[in-house]
C-alpha cells in the first residue's frame, strides 16, 4: 500500500493453494517479530510476521510450474493414492526429506521414538541416495571414477527435488568434494571436505553462521 517497504515472513496452512514463485497481495497487518524467538529471521533482515488466513490475501500471479514443482506435486499425489493421506505424508517426508508433509500427531510420535531426523533431509538421505548407484554401477563394470561422476549427478538432481536445507547442502558438498578427489586420483581427507563445505555454505548463506 502506501506504507514503508518491509520484509515479512508469511505463514499459511499446509493445504493453502500456494506454490513457489506465486505473487500475492496481503491485506493482513504484519506483526513485529520477537527478537528472542526469531533472531535468525531478524539477522536476514526480516522484521515482521503475518498469518495468511482465508480472505486476507489474494493471488495476483501464479508462477509457471517448473520441472521441480511438477515432479514434487506428482510424487505427493502418487504417494497419497498408494498409501493414503497420513502414510503418504510420511513417504513424502522420507523421500524428499521435508517434514512439512507429516501431520503433527505423527511428528510427535517420531519425536518420542527419537527418529525425527529421518523426516528431515540430511546426511542420512545423501548416504542412501549415493549408495544405490555406487553399489549398482560397479556390478555392470562401470569404472569407479565414472560411478562417482554419475552418483554426483544423481545427488544434484535429488538436491534440487528437496527443500534444499543447509544440512542436506553440507552433506552433498562433502560428497561432491570426495568424488572430485577420487576422480582426480588423490587421497581423500574428510576434515578438508567438512571445512570446504562449511566455507561454501557460508558463502551462499552467511547468516547460517548463527544457526
Amino acid at each position: 500500500g502506501t506504507g514503508p517497504a518491509l520484509k515479512a515472513s508469511a505463514w499459511a496452512a499446509k493445504n493453502a493453494p500456494l506454490h513457489e514463485g506465486d505473487i500475492l497481495a496481503i491485506r493482513a497487518l504484519p506483526q513485529p517479530l520477537d527478537a528472542a524467538g526469531s533472531a535468525d529471521l531478524i539477522r536476514r533482515g526480516i522484521g515482521f510476521s503475518v498469518r495468511l488466513d482465508v480472505g486476507n490475501w489474494t493471488l495476483i500471479r501464479k508462477a509457471e510450474s517448473s520441472f521441480r514443482t511438477t515432479f514434487r506435486d506428482r510424487l505427493v499425489s502418487l504417494n497419497a493414492e498408494l498409501y493414503g493421506a497420513k502414510n503418504g505424508g510420511v513417504m513424502n517426508a522420507l523421500m524428499l526429506g521435508d517434514s512439512f508433509f507429516v501431520d503433527k500427531e505423527t511428528t510427535y510420535d517420531f519425536t518420542r521414538a527419537g527418529v525425527l531426523h529421518i523426516l528431515a533431509a540430511s546426511g542420512t538421505h545423501v548416504a542412501i541416495v549415493a549408495a544405490i548407484p555406487l553399489f549398482l554401477l560397479p556390478l555392470i563394470r562401470v569404472p569407479k571414477k565414472w560411478a562417482y561422476a554419475v552418483t554426483s549427478a544423481v545427488l544434484l538432481l535429488y538436491f534440487q527435488m528437496t527443500c534444499m536445507p543447509v544440512s542436506l547442502l553440507r552433506a552433498c558438498v562433502m560428497f561432491w568434494v570426495l568424488a572430485a578427489i577420487r576422480i582426480a586420483g588423490r587421497k581423500a581427507d574428510p576434515l578438508h571436505s567438512l571445512y570446504l563445505s562449511a566455507a561454501i555454505i557460508l558463502i551462499l548463506h552467511p547468516y547460517d553462521l548463527y544457526s
